[in-house]
């Protein structure tokens, strides 16, 4: 049995990931914890997976946990997810005191959720340093795209060899298709935002083919997964109908995909595409709301062509 450890601040957007990045579509939900059969190498291309490896030991009594890590050189990490505080310090004291601790010995994580200690031995862990160094692009701009939705548009997107974005801005979905070892394909009908977005992908050496157009004119015919986030918001000057926007991206998706390929984007939760997606045969699996600020909703939406 594997473990996954996801970050909580969207539940489920973290394991709308982690069934991209593990590929099963059976496993247990616990408190931030996620049991399955499968690959244990996870963590480290992830957005919302902080740790992934191998369970040694589920039990419902805490002493048993000690018992099987008693005696080793370990590195241990220890989560209470739903423990009083008070409970949490005896528990520390408990199993600091039975191992050799030491940060150069295999790390072990330690779960006390749900009324369960679970043992974990660590094998991958979240690259953070790329999501923090992909967050200082030399151009930004208030409402862009961050690393963090933009890895996890890139993941949900499921592609493997050619993803594109047809809405690709300043290329933040691009340097994260880039840093996994995928093919990235931008397009954007802006310019100055096309060239600050060459720009952002130069300083982080991501050879990515990108153009100036709209996506009623792309030439890409040959890819695995779309991802985007289309324009929307109030300050964004575009030409024509905001609808007219989202059908042609779904027009689009609905001739370009494979069989079983994914369209991954982003709006704002006053628009509901749901009717629009299945009038172009698309298949609309799930929806995740993201509270972005007081103003504003976005909403993740998950489809698939059949």
């Amino acid at each position: 049995m594997k473990y996954a450890h996801v970050k909580m601040d969207y539940p489920s957007v973290s394991v709308e990931e982690f069934m991209a990045l593990s590929e099963v579509q059976e496993f247990t939900l616990l408190s931030s914890v996620i049991l399955y059969e499968g690959n244990e190498y996870i963590a480290h291309k992830s957005a919302s997976i902080k740790y992934s490896g191998d369970v040694i030991l589920l039990t419902n009594d805490e002493k048993d946990a000690i018992e099987a890590i008693k005696g080793l050189c370990a590195n241990i990490s220890v989560h209470n997810i739903n423990d009083k505080k008070e409970d949490a310090k005896k528990k520390y004291i408990d199993l600091f005191t039975t191992v050799s601790q030491n940060t150069s010995c295999p790390s072990y994580d330690i779960f006390f959720t749900d009324g369960l200690t679970i043992v974990g031995k660590r094998r991958d862990s979240r690259d953070t340093r790329s999501l923090l160094s992909h967050s200082k692009k030399p151009f930004s701009q208030s409402g862009s795209l961050n690393s963090f939705l933009a890895r996890i548009l890139v993941n949900v997107s499921r592609a493997k060899k050619t993803f594109y974005d047809p809405f690709s801005g300043l290329g933040s979905t691009l340097i994260e298709a880039s840093w996994k070892g995928i093919w990235c394909i931008g397009s954007d009908f802006n310019r100055e935002i096309l060239t600050k977005s060459v720009e952002n992908l130069r300083h982080f050496k991501c050879n990515c083919d990108v153009f100036l157009g709209t996506i009623q004119t792309s030439n890409v015919f040959r890819i695995d997964g779309i991802g985007t986030d289309p324009p929307y918001a109030r300050s964004t000057k575009i030409e024509g109908l905001l609808r007219d926007v989202f059908h042609s991206l779904f027009s689009y998706s609905a001739e370009v995909l494979p069989p079983n390929g994914y369209l991954v984007f982003l709006s704002d939760s006053k628009y509901f595409w749901g009717d629009d997606i299945r009038e172009y045969g698309l298949t609309l699996l799930r929806t995740h709301y993201l509270y972005t600020h007081k103003s504003m909703t976005r909403v993740l939406y998950v489809v698939k062509k059949p």
